[in-house]
């Protein structure tokens, strides 16, 4: 079912962002091979690495994409390109931020 239109769980922020994540990835690496030399290729080949850590589920999966995505950055500077980031990864990472965590939600202690 995944993938198809019988997909309940396609829909959801977290999907999108999988999908959205994976052309984010090929048109870094796109443009980091056009700019691909002998000085730099250890750094495009640690780009290329990067995205293996984005592991686990719900927000663990986003804290994750958080630090892949600083690091992205990093070395996409490092090489003069602009990463991409896609709406849906940025609409994710804004959403998850202090997933986990009690927002807005009043906690009384008793004694």
């Amino acid at each position: 079912l995944r993938g198809t239109w019988l997909d309940p769980f396609g829909r959801t922020v977290e999907r999108r962002m999988e999908r959205a994540l994976a052309h984010d990835y090929e048109t870094t690496l796109t443009r980091a091979l056009a700019v691909t030399t002998a000085a730099n290729a250890a750094q495009v080949a640690q780009l290329a690495e990067l995205h293996a850590r984005v592991r686990g589920f719900g927000h663990v999966k986003v804290r994750n994409l958080a630090g892949v995505k600083r690091a992205e950055r990093e070395l996409a500077l490092q090489l003069g390109i602009d990463a991409a980031t896609s709406a849906a990864v940025q609409h994710a990472l804004d959403e998850m931020k202090g997933a986990g965590m009690l927002k807005g939600i009043p906690v009384v202690v008793a004694k």
